[in-house]
């Protein structure tokens, strides 16, 4: 397992497995920081016990499972999927790689992701555009709770929809179009993180 904490929460990852060795009844490898780390369990817990353990917490835990000689391939892809729950501001929680497998796939560098990233250049020219769009998006493209959550008339929500279709190129009537749109969101978003990680990283102590 690899996890991080998201924020101030009631769990921190060094706490966290304590109470794993508390509930499984057996000693936990552990390595760990007050950023995050890996978990390495023995057998196969009961990840609904786990998942209900971070409930009042702000961790972020993915479950991978592997053979003791694919142990450090799996860490590796774990902390990388850890890596997309943070860039795309994912609740807290525990993950298994079917959840984000999509979200994976789509931020793994090539020619698809850059042209995905590209693909609502147009939109991002309007800040309020790329929130109504993820906004709607995250809301199950209900436009009611869009426009309540936004503090704006659902025809407002209408409007900036069409917006959206016509800078991005995108036929509204097209069954694809919604994969397509959350699609280059996630790219996006991810890759703009990546970006401000790097920024701040190279304005930071020492540079």
């Amino acid at each position: 397992m690899a996890a991080h904490s998201s924020g101030q929460g009631a769990l921190s990852p060094g706490n966290f497995v304590e109470m794993l060795e508390d509930t499984l009844a057996q000693p936990v490898s552990a390595l760990h920081s007050t950023l995050g780390g890996t978990v390495l369990i023995h057998g196969t817990p009961d990840t609904e016990t786990i998942r209900h353990m971070l409930v009042p917490t702000s961790l972020v835990v993915i479950a991978m499972e592997a053979a003791r000689d694919d142990i450090p391939a799996a860490t590796e892809i774990g902390h990388e999927l850890l890596d997309v729950v943070r860039r795309l501001r994912k609740r807290p929680g525990l993950y298994h790689f079917d959840d984000l497998a999509v979200e994976y796939q789509l931020t793994r560098p090539g020619p698809g992701r850059d042209r995905l990233e590209a693909a609502l250049d147009a939109v991002a020219v309007d800040p309020e555009l790329v929130a109504t769009l993820r906004v709607h998006l995250n809301n199950g493209l209900h436009r009611r709770l869009t426009a309540r959550e936004m503090h704006i008339h659902e025809n407002t929500v209408d409007y900036r929809l069409r917006r959206i279709y016509r800078l991005a190129g995108l036929d509204p009537r097209s069954p694809e179009l919604i994969t397509r749109l959350r699609a280059a969101l996630t790219v996006r978003e991810y890759m703009q993180a990546a970006r401000s990680h790097r920024a701040d990283e190279a304005d930071g102590p020492g540079s």
